[in-house]
Parts: structure tokens; sequence; C-alpha cells
């Protein structure tokens, strides 16, 4: 039964003219292309369950406060180096982190030039434009696309060493942490401790 019916539906396109014929084939061009298209399925989970693996694991290692791993990092070398000691440090920042937001930007503009009668010409410029920040789906809605992180500026520095009573290892200390923080000299204070 099914064959007669196909033989008849392709009978009635043979009857048909030029044009709906290519109406035709152009409408099952289509409707095959939609047809193909993903849904969104296993893959499309899959890529949002790695997405969301990733943010958890940096929000995970984030936990630490930026203060907390710079000066966990400082007393770590501190420590190694000759006359030291036991060693604490303090640090203070700025500013916090400033996020760079990726964002759509569509500008256009237009010159209209315009002449009349007496021979004067006018010239009018029309110019606009609009931003919009770029959001990515997530499991817990949308997110702004970050681009860049800039991290805060440290802004001054303690640090309590048993062995900062001694000049050149104090002067040791101020230039590692000058070398490992870029902050100047003047915002880095050396105590000795009890």
């Amino acid at each position: 039964m099914a064959p007669k019916k196909w033989n008849r539906i392709f009978e009635k396109i043979q009857n048909k003219s030029g044009k709906e014929k290519i109406t035709i084939v152009v409408l099952t061009g289509i409707l095959l292309l939609v047809i193909s298209l993903p849904t969104g399925s296993k893959s499309g989970q899959t890529e949002t369950n790695e997405n969301t693996q990733t943010r958890q694991t940096g929000l995970s290692e984030s936990a630490k406060s930026y203060e907390t791993v710079l000066e966990e990092k400082l007393e770590k070398a501190l420590k190694k180096v000759e006359g030291v000691g036991e060693v604490s440090v303090v640090i203070t920042l700025k500013n916090t982190s400033e996020k760079i937001i990726a964002a759509d930007s569509d500008y256009s503009e237009s010159v209209i030039q315009e002449s009349d009668s007496a021979g004067g010409v006018r010239s009018t410029t029309q110019q606009s434009g609009s931003t919009s920040n770029i959001y990515y789906d997530t499991q817990e809605g949308s997110e702004p696309y970050v681009t860049k992180e800039n991290m805060p500026e440290v802004e001054g520095i303690v640090i309590v060493a048993k062995g900062g009573g001694d000049g050149n290892v104090c002067a040791d200390i101020t230039a590692a942490a000058e070398a490992l923080l870029g902050v100047p000299a003047h915002k880095i204070k050396v105590l000795k401790m009890n």
C-alpha cells in the first residue's frame, strides 16, 4: 500500500509546471534542513556540564581571598631566606578586583548633504551607537562573559620576622617583597618578631 501512495505523489509532482516543481524542491530542502538541525540534546548538555565544572573549580580555588594567597606566597618565600626565621605577613589591598565584561558594540554614521535652489549646501551627520553586554547561559541562569580580570593593587605590606632586627636581613626581606609584588620600598615595613 505504501508504494502506491508514493507513486501517486510522484505522479502529481510530474504533472506540475516548472515553477511549482522548483517550489516543491525548495520547500523539501528547507524541511530536510530543519529536520537535520541539532536539538541541543546530549552534546549541549555535556558542554554545559563541563562549563559548570570548570566554573565550580574556579570558585573553590578562589575561596581563599586574593590577599591571603599573596600573604601565604610571600611567607613561604621569605621563610627560605637566610636569617629570616619565623615570619608573618599582612598585606593590605588598595581596591577590589575589576572584571572586564565582553560587549557587543553597534555603531553607525550617515552623512546627508542637501542643496537648495540658491546654491547653498547643508550637511547633516547622524551618529548612533549602542553597546550591550555578552552573556552565556549556565544552569543557574545567565552570566556575563568576562574577558579579563584585573586583580587588586597592593597598598602596603607589614612583615614581622625573627631576623627583622638585622639590617641586612631587613634589606633582603624588603627587596624580596618589592620583587614579588611590585610594591615600592616605602610601602613595605619590616618588624622584628618577639
